[in-house]
């Protein structure tokens, strides 16, 4: 506590009752008086502008604010004070009238669209009493002002979770500039479901840190090993979580054209839209480098459990910002969240719906702080909350899978939001999970599995484990 705390409150702490907040002459008492002061102090004002202020206090009777405003003016006028006082004291009014000001109209909207986008939509007493404000979340835009900075032209790459996917083929669909440097073109594929998900390859993306690998991998700030996992018969890059290989010969050829294909596409960008989806992530015990996806084949000695934090997904965030400031400085990267939840956690003291909640928070307050540490080059796109409050039927059966519904509110919004052009552009409809899966439980194959494949497998050694993990083992 400064002196002029100490001096105001001596004698008078009247630290026993109770401070009135309402009343009339509550700028006269010594208790507020103090906790202005302290006030003050927090909020790093100068140690002279505090006893100018405590000084003043001790002087005049300041009932409420107006006769302390007051009461600053005339102290100014007497000529007493050198310049800079009268400055520290003008300061201190003026910083406490914008307080009060702001306080008072916070909640106070300006217009009907300012009501709009600060009070929770589907208000049903806004019919009944002011109708002009009702507004339906599943029909309005998520964000204030549009950044239009996508035309036909410009040369997008994305990379991240699977629901990213949506995202990448739909840009394919509408025919926009969708960077693609390995596999086929659109026009290669009748179904659009089919089109390449990133410009090299990749396969899903689903931590920061992944994330990041996979950016300097693109601009040679890092070269991975050579690492396979059998998945009989064929074989996984740990790096890359979708692509398997037919043979050893067939993914050293597929390396080297990843590669290449991966710095081309990352120089070439000029919207980068990342997606991130977790914060569990899979690490190597010696090298810190994390798998893309969990592996659920091979040796676990080697492998760790690792939950991304709040300040591990800023600070990995940040590296990839500096990484495409040195390479390709004029990129403008889009955000988001993959609203689709996790499918199973390595969290055993959570529930998996408690666990995915914490994981997509992490995210988000992170790639928060990331757009507002960058806001020229930085643009968080809200799919996680346009998804799951802002469609009306955003889930496949599962769950887990989008609707069509909950793209086509995605997609609509994406382009209100960064395309230049707003002419209408159809989504792309497919198959939904109850045209073919039936939600009606099988008796004969829960107790063919319970009474006869679950023994099996425990006498082969292969409990928790598909049937082709007999052959790994005649293998190994």
């Amino acid at each position: 506590m400064s002196v002029a705390t100490e001096n105001i409150s001596s004698g008078h702490q009247e630290t026993n009752q109770i401070l009135f907040f309402d009343d009339p002459d509550l700028w006269n008492q010594v208790r507020f008086r103090q906790k202005l002061l302290e006030s003050l102090e927090r909020e790093k004002f100068d140690q002279r502008s505090i006893t100018l202020v405590a000084e003043l206090f001790e002087r005049n009777e300041t009932r409420d604010f107006p006769a302390f405003k007051r009461a600053v003016e005339q102290m100014i006028k007497t000529g007493i004070l050198s310049q800079d006082d009268r400055d520290r004291l003008t300061a201190v009014a003026d910083h406490w009238s914008y307080v009060r000001e702001n306080n008072s109209s916070v909640y106070r909207p300006k217009s009907v669209e300012d009501h709009r986008v600060r009070y929770w939509p589907n208000n049903p007493k806004n019919l009944q009493t002011n109708w002009e404000y009702y507004c339906d979340i599943y029909e309005m835009d998520l964000f204030f002002e549009p950044s239009r900075f996508i035309t036909k032209d410009t040369a997008i790459g994305s990379a991240g979770s699977c629901f990213a996917a949506n995202i990448s083929r739909q840009l394919q669909h509408w025919d926009y500039n969708y960077v693609l440097e390995m596999g086929l073109s659109k026009e290669h594929y009748s179904n659009p479901m089919l089109y390449e998900t990133d410009p090299a390859q990749c396969g899903n993306i689903y931590n920061a840190v992944s994330m990041r690998q996979m950016i300097e991998r693109a601009f040679g700030e890092w070269e991975p090993e050579q690492f396979l996992i059998s998945k009989s018969p064929k074989f996984m890059d740990p790096f890359r979580s979708t692509k398997t290989f037919d043979s050893v010969e067939s993914y050293q050829k597929s390396w080297k054209e990843h590669n290449a294909a991966l710095a081309r596409a990352m120089r070439k960008c000029e919207v980068f839209i990342l997606t991130l989806g977790m914060t569990e992530a899979w690490e190597f015990a010696d090298s810190g480098l994390v798998t893309s996806a969990s592996p659920t084949h091979g040796d676990p000695t080697l492998l760790r459990h690792k939950n991304l934090t709040v300040e591990d997904n800023f600070r990995e965030l940040e590296r990839i910002y500096k990484l495409f400031q040195k390479y390709n400085p004029g990129i403008k990267i889009i955000t988001t969240v993959s609203p689709v939840p996790l499918n199973s956690t390595f969290n055993r003291d959570q529930h998996v719906v408690v666990a995915n909640g914490i994981s997509k928070s992490i995210l988000r307050v992170a790639l928060e702080q990331f757009s507002q540490a960058h806001p020229q080059d930085v643009f968080y796109f809200p799919s996680f909350e346009i998804v799951t409050t802002g469609t009306r039927n955003p889930w496949e059966i599962d769950m887990r899978h989008v609707s069509n519904e909950a793209v086509e509110r995605v997609m609509k919004q994406f382009q209100r939001q960064f395309m230049v052009s707003q002419e209408p552009l159809e989504t792309i409809k497919v198959a939904t999970l109850v045209d073919y899966t039936s939600m009606r439980r099988n008796p004969l194959l829960r107790y063919a599995r319970a009474w006869f494949v679950h023994p099996l497998k425990r006498v082969l050694g292969i409990e928790g484990k598909p049937f082709g993990a007999l052959l790994q083992k005649k293998s190994s």
